[in-house]
């Protein structure tokens, strides 16, 4: 049983999915009835029904059962729970996905550390560093700093910290040297000083404190560097992506705070790539809901969201009109959590896909034009995905049940949810359009879903 397969057993692991939301006792909000299970299918392709519509009514239902779809399946995977066990007896860091807990991860998968530096106001901030696995190459490797404005507990044993670990592993695993840097809220020049400890060196420390220095330095290299983040931290990694000469290429998760439309905005300049989700967080409680991760279902939509003028779901066209690369992603039936642990069942994946394929392109392929012109394929395909992200899904996905049980361990029954094959089409919003606009618009797109029309 694969997340991939088209035919009977992929729908055989859907309709187990329909099984659990009915069993968790979860309602559409506007009715007091639970859906027919033929709603519950987060891969078929929902058409382009007309506002209006009882298509349209289905498909929006369906979006509102599907944005929680990935809590609901952690919740119900048996599998899921007995590594929550494993981790808490063995010593893992606790919180997050039990699959990639830190002590799952290291050091097979790869290399961390976590850190103590300091910032120009001598404040101490606790963060971890990531790098491939020594069995890969000595480098040096491109670097991503990814921001995080709310964390962290050592260890990464917070629920916050870890639930980025899906974009900052699989960055690690693909061959980059990742800073996970904490950086007090959304704080602009803490967020330059991270970048400061990130490319210092034994000869060039860190200038707010002369014993520090990055420890991997020589893995790194400091001419290759991007930059990422979430919500707050997403505004975080536009504004000094752009502002920060040291930094080729930015990749914003969903998007707040500094906004590229304000006139006190740094000059554009790099390519950027905006994933937006098609719903935020705790809106319309279901009342009666269990006790699951952002258990809330949405208000119907009866017709297609107007983004407001200047917000996220505009970067794209302002970035577009100044000449510079860009792409956005909308993930389908995605919400803000998408990003910080995992709320649509395909989002996750799709989001890691996009990712490193833009880093590839634009920071890694800076001296690789293999590299680059590989990833250019892979953000322009249109029909399906290939399987290069997939193999570092290794998180908490689908329970295969036969599985476990021939390997005698409930754990192996654990199916990570992977993008591979799947039609690209049907797993991107149909709310909002995902497109690209690349070489002065040499190569571009209106909207991915509808096959990219003239």
């Amino acid at each position: 049983m694969t997340v991939k397969t088209h035919g009977r057993r992929h729908r055989r692991i859907l309709g187990a999915l329909a099984v659990a939301l009915l069993g968790a006792g979860l309602m559409v909000a506007a009715t007091a009835q639970a859906e027919p299970t033929d709603l519950f299918d987060c891969y078929a392709d929902v058409g382009d029904p007309a506002e209006g519509t009882p298509a349209w009514d289905l498909a929006d239902r369906n979006n509102q059962w599907c944005v929680h779809s990935r809590q609901v399946l952690q919740a119900t995977n048996p599998a899921h729970q007995a590594a929550e066990a494993a981790n808490a007896t063995q010593g893992g860091s606790g919180g997050g996905d039990p699959f990639r807990d830190l002590s799952r991860w290291a050091p097979t998968h790869g290399q961390y550390k976590t850190i103590t530096w300091t910032d120009r106001n001598f404040g101490e901030h606790s963060s971890p560093i990531f790098v491939p696995p020594d069995s890969a190459s000595p480098g040096p490797f491109p670097g991503i700093v990814v921001y995080c404005h709310v964390c962290f507990l050592p260890g990464l044993g917070d629920t916050v910290g870890s639930g980025y670990l899906w974009g900052i592993q699989a960055l690690a695993e693909h061959g980059y040297v990742v800073f996970f840097a904490s950086v007090n809220g959304n704080d602009v020049e803490v967020a330059k000083d991270a970048t400061d400890w990130f490319v210092s060196t034994p000869s060039n420390p860190n200038p707010n404190n002369p014993d520090e220095f990055n420890p991997y330095w020589e893995r790194l290299d400091r001419d290759r560097l991007g930059t990422a983040g979430h919500s707050g931290a997403g505004g975080l990694a536009l504004y000094n992506g752009h502002g920060d000469s040291r930094y080729d290429a930015v990749v914003a998760w969903d998007p707040a705070g500094n906004n590229i439309n304000d006139d006190d905005f740094p000059e554009l300049r790099v390519p950027t790539m905006v994933q937006v989700a098609d719903y935020q967080l705790f809106q319309s409680p279901v009342e009666g809901a269990p006790a699951l991760a952002r258990t809330h279902l949405y208000e119907p939509r009866h017709t297609k969201p107007v983004p407001p003028e200047g917000s996220k779901y505009t970067y794209f066209d302002t970035l577009r009109a100044h000449g510079i690369d860009t792409m956005q992603v909308a993930p389908r039936a995605s919400d803000h959590g998408d990003w910080s642990g995992g709320s649509s069942l395909y989002g996750e994946a799709m989001n890691t896909y996009y990712m490193l394929a833009w880093f590839d392109r634009y920071v890694r392929g800076i001296t690789e034009p293999a590299i680059a012109e590989k990833a250019l394929a892979r953000l322009t395909r249109l029909t399906t995905f290939d399987t290069f992200a997939d193999k570092y899904e290794i998180g908490s996905g689908f329970f295969d049940a036969l599985k476990a049980q021939r390997a005698g361990n409930v754990e192996a029954g654990n199916v990570p949810i992977t993008v591979g094959d799947l039609k690209v089409r049907n797993i991107l919003s149909w709310w909002y359009p995902s497109r690209y606009y690349f070489d002065g618009g040499a190569l571009s797109c209106g909207d991915m879903r509808a096959g990219c029309p003239s």
